[in-house]
């Protein structure tokens, strides 16, 4: 369900990212000119550790408090909730800060999330991170 799209200006090595505010999936994916994901932007990233046998569903929930339903298969495309652990291993989990995103803006190197279902606008830097910036009094 995208709802917003925005150009984030040219960076030093030239590439200007396409930001698409998917408000179903509550997340912000920003992309390539060229079409191709470049990564998702506004999400936590969590280690799991599973033993072998353990399911990622089953961990997540006990660690993280996650749900089938609060899952986000779209931001963990190669670990499906339901995924075995073949050997004890460590797993990295993303979560999406976001709850509904109806707008997405960019300006001079930051990009503007209107999180509408949390009745917030998160600041994001333009970079190779994508880090956040917290709200800094004027």
């Amino acid at each position: 369900a995208p709802y917003a799209v925005a150009v984030g200006e040219r960076d030093e090595t030239g590439l200007g990212l396409f930001y698409v505010a998917d408000s179903a999936q509550n997340r912000v994916p920003s992309f390539h000119p060229n079409g191709m994901l470049f990564r998702e932007t506004a999400v936590e990233n969590h280690l799991l550790t599973l033993s072998a046998g353990d399911t990622l569903g089953v961990v997540a929930e006990a660690s993280l408090g996650l749900t089938d339903s609060t899952y986000n298969a779209h931001i963990n495309p190669n670990l499906p909730w339901t995924w075995k652990a073949p050997t004890d291993t460590t797993v990295e989990v993303y979560t999406s800060l976001l709850n509904g995103p109806k707008g997405v803006a960019t300006l001079e190197g930051t990009v503007y999330i209107s999180d509408t279902g949390n009745d917030r606008v998160l600041r994001f830097k333009r970079s190779d991170s994508d880090a956040y910036l917290p709200n800094e009094p004027d």
